[in-house]
């Protein structure tokens, strides 16, 4: 008897059985339709001014920054995931002082940014903060791909 027919045998309902093929073309097109779809969301997503004032930062992205290079020098075969979490380890276990001192450089870049938000003239188009305004107008509601209902149109059959 061959593998094939003791598969059927095993499993006689055609929802058992499992072709290879198909899961793996079916898994590759999900992930391109995924692809896809956020590629979509991240083109239609309003940007920032170009000239407006970068944001600060908190004195874990400071300290995250500024140890990431050295950390990936340490540890070459870490992935992306297991680098963030060897760095918010490493952070945790900081002294006080250690923390104190990112904490004051945070300080000192939320007073920069600050400084700069208030002398930035936001050209017409964006806020204050430099973030592209969304009219109304041009927002699309939560009901994409129904076409609007025609107020003429006949109304349904009530039976």
């Amino acid at each position: 008897m061959s593998h094939m027919q003791q598969q059927q045998q095993q499993h006689p309902y055609p929802a058992a059985r499992t072709n290879h093929n198909t899961l793996a073309t079916t898994t590759t097109t999900t992930s391109t339709t995924a692809e896809t779809h956020q590629e979509k969301i991240m083109a239609k997503r309003p940007g920032r001014d170009p000239g407006a004032p970068k944001r600060n930062l908190s004195a874990y992205l400071l300290y995250q920054n500024a140890m990431r290079e050295q950390f990936k020098a340490l540890n070459p075969g870490m992935t992306f995931g297991q680098l963030a979490k060897y760095t918010s380890a490493m952070y945790a276990e900081l002294p006080p002082n250690e923390k104190e001192a990112w904490a004051a450089r945070a300080e000192a870049d939320k007073a920069r940014y600050l400084h700069e938000l208030s002398s930035y003239v936001p050209p017409q188009g964006y806020d204050s903060k430099g973030d592209a305004i969304i009219s109304p107008l041009t927002a699309k509601t939560g009901r994409r791909g129904k076409p609007e209902k025609d107020v003429n149109a006949p109304k349904r059959n009530m039976s």
